[in-house]
């Protein structure tokens, strides 16, 4: 019995990781097809946000499949993860400056 749980577990689990995956690719899909319907004047002054969203995008599907205690079920309710993502990484990008006065 001990069993059939812990493969229900892996299998339910693994439903979620592909879950999370999938919206993760939906997203950014969502986000370059807007992206190359703007000017080309626009995806050149966007070009710091577009390469940030996909260093993004590796760094949470690297954690969806190696990292154990992330909490898909939280990820699958984000209205964007990938915009969430981005506006924490920008509000919060000076933390890693070394400052000095």
């Amino acid at each position: 019995m001990t069993d059939s749980v812990t493969q229900q577990n892996k299998e339910g689990k693994s439903k979620m990781m592909d879950l999370v995956l999938e919206k993760i690719d939906f997203e950014y899909e969502l986000y370059f097809m807007d992206m190359m319907k703007s000017a080309k004047e626009n995806i050149f002054a966007k070009s710091r946000e577009i390469e940030l969203k996909k260093a993004i995008v590796i760094f949470l599907k690297d954690n969806v499949h190696n990292n154990n205690n992330i909490k898909l079920i939280k990820m699958t309710t984000a209205d964007n993860l990938i915009d969430e993502f981005y506006r924490y990484v920008t509000d919060h990008e000076d933390l890693g400056r070394d400052t000095k006065y």
